[in-house]
């Protein structure tokens, strides 16, 4: 099982390699993702059924040895003799568990084999088909003419679509749920909700709480397989005061919002930002880069501080502005937070719609 697993181990390492470097497309990463957990499944199944077998085989031995201590000579010399046929009988048994196994994970990895051949056959015929259509520049510009008209959800997109088609488009914010959000207090932590992922930037914020370990940041968010390593970076350098999560339900993650001292977003040119006004929605301020479409929504130095050039000296400069009386930001976040809400958003759309 060792040598198993030792080139097991090779194997993983040799394909984290291929798709760190994006060697083989996305597509082919992710079959070869499904191919190798199988076998490593396997693997595991394989050592645990090995090693359940040796515990029984050693509990029943040493059943064999109490009970024949208990008996006369005749029957010690009777039990030695069936002990030896019951040992070879368990030998025997765990040989033909063994064989039996190995079978099952030849069987499996034979059954399998085909299942990750197709798999590669399919991404490659995709890819074919997808050429086949000749989508690049030239045909996306075709297509953007037959579009009536176009939403977009923030004036940061609009710009990008006069930008790279020509077009006008019409601005409708996303809607957010503000009757949902509520204040409870300014708690002891900061709070930041984001994929983690490079463009969000979280590094500029681990480096900004390394520096000030006796105040809290929790960082919620998810991450995919491609950003594995960027994630195991930020947690390796994050300090004991840098909390991560994942997975929260929209209920616990409200009650964050409602209890954190303030909401800090890094996100490079962001479209819009619906976690920060989820934020002022609570009543709590917020710091955030003065680009994107963060610029939309925040107003400086009303609901929040807004840092050109940021890094991590500025969000410390920003976070003691905002902790010397963070509850004067409370009214001024709550009202911007209501021009975003649902309703606004329901109203707009039906008006486009209508004259669509």
């Amino acid at each position: 099982m060792k040598n198993n697993i030792t080139l097991y181990s090779r194997i993983i390492n040799f394909k984290k390699r291929i798709i760190k470097k994006r060697i083989v497309p996305k597509e082919i990463s992710f079959v070869l993702d499904s191919f190798f957990n199988n076998l490593h499944n396997l693997i595991i199944i394989s050592k645990d059924l090995t090693v359940n077998s040796i515990i029984k085989t050693k509990d029943l031995t040493k059943d064999s040895i109490i009970k024949t201590k208990d008996l006369t000579m005749d029957s010690i010399i009777r039990t030695k003799d069936l002990s030896n046929d019951f040992s070879r009988e368990i030998i025997k048994s765990s040989q033909d568990t063994k064989k039996n196994r190995q079978k099952i994970s030849i069987l499996n990895s034979i059954v399998f084999f085909p299942f990750f051949i197709f798999q590669i056959i399919y991404v490659i015929i995709l890819s074919l088909s997808l050429k086949r259509f000749n989508i690049n520049q030239e045909s996306d510009q075709r297509a953007i003419k037959n579009i009536q008209r176009i939403c977009v959800n923030s004036f940061n997109v609009k710009k990008r679509v006069k930008k790279y088609y020509g077009r006008n488009s019409e601005i409708i914010n996303p809607p957010i749920c503000v009757d949902k959000f509520f204040y409870i207090n300014d708690g002891g932590f900061w709070l930041s909700v984001n994929r983690l992922t490079p463009e969000k930037r979280i590094e500029i914020q681990i480096n900004a709480f390394n520096e000030k370990p006796d105040t809290d940041l929790i960082v919620v968010g998810g991450y995919d397989n491609f950003n594995l390593s960027y994630v195991d970076n930020l947690k390796k350098s994050a300090g004991k005061n840098i909390i991560f999560l994942n997975h929260l339900s929209e209920n616990n993650l409200r009650i964050l919002y409602a209890n954190c001292k303030g909401f800090i977003a890094t996100s490079k040119d962001e479209d819009f930002g619906m976690s920060v006004v989820e934020a002022m929605a609570s009543g709590k301020p917020v710091i955030v880069p003065n680009e994107g479409g963060y610029k939309e929504t925040i107003i400086n130095g009303e609901t929040g501080v807004m840092i050109d050039d940021i890094n991590k000296d500025k969000i410390i400069e920003a976070i003691k502005i905002i902790e010397e009386n963070p509850i004067k930001y409370k009214e001024a976040c709550e009202k911007q937070a209501k021009k975003f809400d649902t309703k606004i958003f329901i109203k707009k759309i039906k008006q486009l719609i209508k004259e669509t």
